[in-house]
């Protein structure tokens, strides 16, 4: 069930047989490890898209990236996860998720929408295909896009469909769009319960319709139905033309890792590691992007600068910042700060005014050798061959 307010995250119930059960025994310490996470951060569908999975273990877990790639070998040989195009599949955490049911309609709608935000994959088909009795199939009925635990019930009544699958729709299609690199998996063997948890996407729906549903309280009055709201797909990597690289993309999920990734580890040089660290796809971590790209700051200059101030800035509060947007300021005064550095060691510089005076009398003495040269002087004529001066030409 899903709480008001909650500043934890989603609660994910694990079944008590998983940790008896002999396939689950049998993994490495690391798998089993890397299987909790993913059982954990992967939604009650078990299935999600992972920008940079093997860094992100990394860092999540606390498993150095050698250790973090066998370990996923061996969950995907032993069939409890796949993973493909940059998508994790726990292979059975839906089947043993309490919390959906395939008899709900409200379930199989929200499980329809999000598996529509996903990119177009292989191991969605067949995740498709397992979970056929979780998924409308061929009903004509237009499903309501109400995910479960996560929209209340004074929302789905104080709210028109149309605005309601609006923001749904938008939110859904922002967050897909968010990653571009990443490394996947697969899930359980056939007697191995699992376990679930919502991802990003359901935390933020969360959020969402609980503040909707605590500010939209007068239904009495119409609502106008709004225009569906679309976002592009991701743009192709900007390069900066001064040379510094890839711009920061904002709709770019491997961006915004490596930029959380960077702060945190300069949080932890500074204040040691902390148990709430910041989050690649939280709202703020979207803001910070959204700045930076909208300045113009290249990638590099940006994750140099994060871990700047991560590692030796103290904040006024004495604590480890608590969002991305801590940081915005920073970057982009340091960038614009950078740019006219640029441009003042790229212009030349003036000429004082015993400068010009000397290049006046230069150009008079030369004005008045030439003369002489050309009125026949004989000394005149060899300083002008001297210096490679064009006298003739002039007579």
């Amino acid at each position: 069930m899903t709480t008001p307010r909650k500043t934890r995250g989603e609660y994910r119930p694990i079944y008590e047989a998983l940790f008896h059960g002999k396939d689950y025994r049998v993994l490495s310490p690391e798998a089993k490890l890397l299987l909790l996470t993913l059982k954990g951060l992967c939604g009650a569908k078990g299935i999600a898209v992972w920008p940079a999975l093997v860094p992100m273990l990394s860092e999540l877990t606390g498993l150095q990236a050698s250790a973090v790639t066998p370990a996923l070998e061996e969950l995907e040989r032993r069939q409890w996860i796949e993973h493909e195009d940059r998508i994790v599949w726990v292979v059975r955490g839906l089947e043993f998720e309490p919390q959906v049911s395939p008899t709900n309609r409200k379930h199989k709608a929200w499980i329809e929408r999000d598996l529509r935000a996903l990119p177009r994959a292989p191991i969605v088909d067949r995740f498709r295909r397992r979970y056929a009795e979780f998924l409308f199939g061929g009903d004509s009925e237009q499903p309501s896009d109400t995910p479960p635990d996560s929209l209340s019930h004074s929302l789905s009544h104080s709210l028109p469909h149309s605005l309601s699958d609006s923001l749904s729709d938008s939110l859904s299609h922002r967050l897909s769009n968010r990653p571009d690199s990443a490394e996947t998996s697969a899930f359980p063997a056939k007697n191995s319960p699992e376990l679930g948890t919502d991802r990003v996407s359901d935390r933020l729906s969360d959020r969402v319709s609980h503040r909707l549903s605590d500010t939209l309280c007068d239904t009495t009055t119409p609502t106008p139905t709004p225009t569906p709201t679309t976002f592009p797909n991701p743009l192709p990597p900007t390069t900066d033309p001064g040379g510094d690289g890839e711009l920061v993309q904002s709709a770019s999920g491997s961006h915004r890792q490596s930029l959380v990734i960077r702060a945190n580890q300069g949080i932890a040089t500074q204040f040691g590691e902390q148990p709430n660290p910041l989050q690649w796809a939280a709202k703020k971590t979207f803001e910070f992007a959204d700045a930076l790209e909208a300045a113009g700051v290249p990638l590099a200059f940006a994750e140099q600068r994060v871990f700047d101030v991560a590692s030796s800035q103290q904040p006024s509060d004495g604590r480890p910042p608590k969002a991305m947007t801590y940081f915005t300021a920073a970057v982009v005064d340091a960038w614009e700060a950078e740019q006219v550095q640029r441009r003042v060691r790229a212009t030349p510089p003036l000429a004082t005014a015993a400068e010009r005076l000397g290049r006046e009398r230069e150009a008079a003495h030369t004005r008045v050798l030439i003369q002489y040269a050309q009125q026949g002087d004989a000394d005149a004529i060899a300083e002008c061959e001297r210096m490679g001066l064009e006298f003739r030409s002039l007579a």
